[in-house]
């Protein structure tokens, strides 16, 4: 049994792909993230608690600003989420360690850009 996958990239940015196939390639369940919720922060988190997604992609930025939009009351909504893979520009140093302090039990993977991954 696999955890759910979240797919909350749109389908012009390469990064779609991965969330499109890695489900259905690992036996896991597909959420599909609707566009108004994808930059929500609180939005994000209802449904990554709603749906017990365990594994999502964000571009760095995306990332700092799920961690500023969020409130650290809300933490307790990503209680399932286990990975957050990123790409697409540089991920700080200060980023890592921000979800670390906030969700002590979530890896982060870094596969940088395109070319590298």
């Amino acid at each position: 049994h696999h955890e759910p996958i979240l797919h909350r990239t749109t389908a012009s940015f390469d990064v779609s792909v991965w969330e499109m196939l890695m489900p259905p390639a690992m036996g896991a369940p597909m959420v599909l993230c609707p566009a108004v919720t994808a930059h929500d922060p609180q939005a994000l988190a209802r449904l990554i608690e709603a749906r017990g997604v365990a594994c999502l992609h964000f571009v760095p930025g995306a990332l700092d600003a799920m961690l500023a939009g969020l409130p650290a009351g809300d933490d307790e909504r990503l209680s399932r989420l286990r990975l957050i893979v990123t790409s697409g520009e540089a991920l700080r140093a200060e980023t890592v360690r921000r979800v670390a302090a906030r969700w002590p039990g979530v890896r982060i993977v870094n596969l940088y850009g395109p070319t590298e991954a």
